[in-house]
């Protein structure tokens, strides 16, 4: 976890940093795959999950009207197999890319990905400095690691000459 120094960034500032040290590749961003991709999670797809097993079972279908019961058992094994050993681990890697698509690409993505948990970050240098979803708070874990005090200065000028 970050230690408590008492320092809250504001969320924009702290999502910039995380974004910009996701980017540098200096945090390393952990995604559980079994909470990215079930059914309401943002990264869930269902065409990822079901459009594959009916494409080869409809495959195997064309098998058995075309050539035969034997040669309509033997595709069906491969199906079975790919369907088993293949495509598992294909969804998972989708859904864990797709969940730190969806959290870098806005503060709002990055709330919703973090509300779920089965999300963690941590310093690349230093992993034992980390924030994992829920608990954690991402905005204290960037102020404490990520957030340079003159990009601090600097944003909170452009934010106030925004309003």
């Amino acid at each position: 976890m970050a230690r408590k120094s008492g320092t809250e960034a504001p969320e924009t500032v702290a999502f910039a940093a995380l974004r910009r040290s996701f980017a540098d590749r200096r945090i390393l961003v952990f995604v559980d795959p079994r909470v990215a991709n079930r059914p309401g999670s943002p990264s869930y797809s269902v065409t990822d999950v079901y459009a594959p097993p009916l494409i080869l079972f409809g495959a195997s279908i064309t098998l058995l009207i075309s050539f035969g019961a034997l040669y309509w058992i033997i595709g069906m094994m491969g199906v079975v197999l790919a369907w088993a050993f293949v495509q598992p681990p294909i969804v998972r890697a989708r859904a864990v890319a797709r969940a730190r698509r969806i959290a870098f690409a806005s503060p709002a993505g990055f709330k919703a990905v973090w509300a779920l948990g089965g999300f963690a970050v941590a310093l690349k240098d230093w992993p034992e400095r980390n924030c994992i979803a829920p608990q954690g708070d991402w905005r204290r874990f960037a102020a404490d690691y990520l957030i340079d005090p003159v990009d601090t200065e600097s944003m909170s000028a452009k934010l106030g000459a925004a309003s």
